[in-house]
């Protein structure tokens, strides 16, 4: 259940309020809104805060989605890695032995593999 809430940005985060949002375009958003799963997190909130808190979730319009600067736990590691990704791309381009062979036989890189 709480997988769902991975992809939740949170909005708002004080002693008496929580509110979630998820993006537009991430579909299980809506069942994470159900009521039930709202009372589970309401209570487990309440249970880490020692105090009640009122929890809200809801779906952001495709308009407030791209204004949040907030991300989800899912968007933050997502941006993480592609981040690292464009660093390891851009020292494999500029390293020495990739400068000689291009300059010795020519050619450009087509393609950088960083998964391996």
């Amino acid at each position: 259940m709480f997988g769902n809430y991975q992809h939740a940005r949170v909005l708002t985060f004080t002693d008496a309020t929580v509110e979630l949002g998820f993006s537009p375009d991430y579909t299980l958003g809506e069942m994470a809104r159900s009521p039930e799963q709202v009372d589970v997190v309401r209570g487990i909130v309440r249970e880490l805060s020692g105090k009640p808190t009122t929890v809200s979730v809801r779906v952001l319009s495709a308009a407030e989605s791209a204004a949040t600067p907030v991300r989800s736990a899912v968007e933050e590691t997502r941006a993480k890695a592609d981040d690292e990704r464009r660093r390891r791309e851009a020292e494999a381009r500029e390293h020495p032995m990739t400068r000689l062979v291009l300059e010795t036989f020519g050619g450009a890189i087509k393609e950088i593999k960083t998964d391996v």
